[in-house]
């Protein structure tokens, strides 16, 4: 009985101990003790790279640290305000469950290393691990001096002693966002295999594609696919991130870029690009550099006239080096040459031999220009330091210049351009620090632009000098002389003067041009308030000026005022004028354009003009008229227009507003015409201009008989559009307007 007795004393005095130690555990786990003592545990068996910043919470479910702090070799992770919420109890199922691990922002720097770290030989973990939800907010990575920032990065993991996952996989940058999935192997080769898709911001141009991981971390396969702009792209390459030389092999592919695509700017271009290499050794990387251009042309119909580029490029870590550049340009020119790029160096030396101007720029003449441009350039002082010097020749023709760099400013101490008996030559400055000062001067010696290429023939004797700044915005000052002895077309050229430029500001004008009888002068200030900017032409005979032109014209005016709402009055008339294929037998305008000082809805508006005989293509009038009389914001016009088929007779109302895009809106009030076609409006039809747009809606009326009632008719950069009904419409009446009458007939 004392056995039994004993017995259950003992095994009540272990529940006890039990009960106590289960309490215990229970207050040391979801207390804050039990966190601080699990923290500096961490910290102690790290050996102080792991440090923990504002732990809150409990061991038993949720804990919030303000920051985490990890630093090894090469490399240091820290994590602002990190939450964790985990289930304790699936420990007892000898598994790790966390619902989910989010930081605000983790900041990843990498720092020089003394070597690869070593594959290693396994990556199990002695349990399973599971988060349901990985959240960062924003991660930033550096390396040295370069920055790169992703957001929203978002994942689901899975790790056990077979391998690790990671699915839902989702990122966002400035550049795009990624979504995907990655696994990679607990033990050894480690395999690796994965697909990343991503789609591009406006940076990328909308670019998408995606991203093809295979192989094991010894030995990366990465293939990349990607299409944008009317592009397309490849890459492959083998990375074995924990060798020396890393980079085994790289190929990269694009095809079918249109520069135009990324700026309207830019010339055309079918660029199809190939690279391929890889590291030769540790910190060296070589590759194989081609780009062809099945687009190529002259810079003048909007091409590029580069047909291939070759090159063979290096680059170990301080200097990135192009070796055997050759260029080919369309027709036989080709350039040569060498190039290195070094922390504190750039220097190159370029040979170019049968380069053909016309196939620049189609109004130049064929040549076959050779010669050299060497250049260093020392830039890891405070200041660049160095020298640009080039020459290029072909029977007559020669440019060279002669420039340096140093002392805060970009010198060219000489260039000329010569040709036949003809030069130019001269000298510029450009301050390279704040504000950006520079100053240009250049002599003229009978120099002829037909020498050149298809240019009106001359010889100009003269002298022109421009002094300004580019900040904070650009200036230019500007002063022109011409000797007594120039010719244009074999005409007297003379003249000369200075004037002002700058950002909406012209000042201090005073120039006064003559060629071959005809005179532009120009006088006064324009841009701001109170300026007044007098002009006058008299040219007794236009066709001097340009072969498309003909007739005899005077003119005088001023415009003046602020330059965003410019006040303008002027009178021309001319005689016997022709402009290409226009002609006008005599022309007679009278204009007064926004008194100064009135408010802008208010400025007064009057215009007439007439014009006889004139003639443009297929349209030829015996006489028309026009004249505007109101405001600038509410005005009327009144037309009429005579010829041998018409007999017409037009008003409008409406206004023009002057904004960042210039518009008129308005009505046709009346529309009659009594010639060959005759067309009644009937009411009034809705007219919206734009300079690339022109909106006609509402109209209805009746032209030879028929009827039509037209609910839009649009102009859209160069496209037509209409909507309507019509009844008994002669095509011809409708083809007339485009000169195709004559050779249609309808019922």
């Amino acid at each position: 009985m004392k056995l039994k007795r004993y017995l259950g004393i003992g095994l009540a005095l272990v529940a006890l101990l039990g009960g106590a130690l289960l309490g215990v555990a229970l207050w040391f786990g979801t207390g804050k003790s039990g966190l601080d003592w699990a923290v500096g545990e961490a910290a102690r068996r790290s050996a102080g790279r792991l440090v923990f910043e504002g732990a809150t919470g409990s061991l038993a479910g949720k804990m919030h640290v303000a920051r985490i702090t990890y630093s090894d070799e090469g490399w240091q992770v820290v994590a602002d305000d990190v939450d964790l919420a985990w289930s304790p109890r699936a420990l007892l199922s000898r598994r790790l469950s966390v619902a989910a691990l989010t930081a605000a922002r983790v900041r990843l720097e990498l720092r020089a290393s003394g070597g690869p770290t070593a594959l290693p030989p396994s990556l199990a973990l002695p349990l399973p691990v599971d988060i349901e939800r990985v959240a960062i907010g924003r991660i930033d990575a550096i390396s040295g001096a370069n920055a790169w920032q992703v957001r929203g990065l978002a994942l689901r993991y899975h790790g056990d002693t077979t391998g690790h996952r990671l699915d839902e996989l989702a990122l966002d940058s400035d550049w795009g966002a990624l979504q995907g999935a990655v696994a990679v192997g607990a033990n050894p080769p480690l395999a690796t295999g994965g697909n990343i898709r991503f789609t591009g911001t406006d940076r990328l141009r909308g670019a998408a594609g995606k991203i093809d991981v295979d192989g094991n971390l010894g030995a990366l396969r990465l293939a990349l696919s990607a299409a944008g702009a009317g592009a397309q792209a490849s890459a492959a390459a083998v990375v074995a991130p924990f060798e020396p030389v890393w980079l085994r092999e790289l190929k990269l592919s694009g095809d079918a870029i249109d520069l135009t695509r990324f700026d309207a700017r830019l010339p055309k271009t079918a660029l199809r690009v190939e690279l391929a290499g890889g590291m030769a050794k540790p910190s060296r990387f070589e590759a194989r550099l081609e780009a062809t251009n099945a687009e190529a042309g002259t810079w003048s119909s909007g091409r590029l006239p580069l047909a291939r580029a070759t090159t063979r490029l290096a680059y170990d870590g301080d200097v990135l080096s192009l070796d055997g550049l050759e260029i080919a340009l369309t027709g036989r020119g080709r350039i040569r040459g060498d190039a290195s790029l070094a922390a504190d160096d750039f220097r190159g030396r370029i040979r170019v031999e049968d380069v053909d101007l016309s196939g620049i720029h189609a109004r130049l003449y064929p040549t076959r220009l050779a010669g050299a441009l060497d250049f260093q350039v020392a830039h890891g002082a405070r200041e660049p330091e160095g020298a640009f010097k080039g020459e290029l020749g072909d029977r007559g023709i020669s440019l060279a210049f002669d420039a340096e760099i140093g002392r805060g400013a970009l010198q060219i101490k000489a260039f000329r351009a010569q040709a036949k008996g003809g030069a130019l030559a001269g000298n510029a400055r450009l301050e390279l620090r704040a504000g950006h000062r520079f100053s240009v001067a250049a002599a003229a010696t009978r120099l002829d632009p037909a020498a050149f290429g298809s240019y009106p023939s001359a010889s100009i004797t003269g002298s022109v000098a421009a002094q300004g700044a580019l900040e904070p915005e650009w200036s230019a000052a500007l002063t022109l002389k011409l000797a007594p002895e120039s010719r244009w077309r074999n005409l007297p050229l003379a003249g000369g003067g200075s004037i002002e430029l700058a950002r909406e500001h012209v000042g201090r004008a005073a120039l006064d041009l003559s060629l071959g009888g005809n005179r532009l002068q120009l006088a006064g200030d324009y841009g701001r308030a109170g300026d007044v900017l007098g002009f006058a032409v008299d040219a007794p005979d236009l066709a001097a000026v340009d072969a498309d032109l003909a007739g005899r014209l005077s003119a005088s005016g001023r415009i003046g005022g602020a330059w965003a709402h410019p006040s303008l009055a002027f009178t021309a008339r001319g005689e016997g004028l022709r402009f290409a294929s226009i002609t006008a037998a005599s022309l007679v305008v009278d204009a007064d354009i926004g008194a100064q000082g009135a408010s802008d809805d208010q400025r007064p508006i009057r215009i007439s003009a007439a014009l006889t005989d004139g003639e443009t293509h297929s349209v030829a009038l015996k006489g028309l008229s026009a004249r505007v009389t109101g405001t600038v914001a509410q005005h009327e016009l009144v037309m009429t227009a005579r010829g041998a088929d018409l007999d017409l007779d037009a008003r409008l109302a409406g206004g023009w507003r002057a904004t960042a895009s210039p518009s008129w809106s308005g009505r046709v009030v009346a529309l009659e015409n009594r010639g060959q076609y005759p067309l009644a409006l009937v009411g009034s039809a809705r007219v919206d201009w734009q300079p690339d747009h022109i909106r006609v809606a509402d109209a209805a009326g009746t032209i030879s008989g028929g009827r039509f009632a037209l609910r839009e008719l649009a102009w859209d950069a160069g496209r037509w559009s209409s909507s309507g009904d019509f009844t008994g419409l002669p095509a011809a009446a409708v083809l007339a307007a485009t000169g195709q009458a004559q050779r249609v007939r309808s019922t």
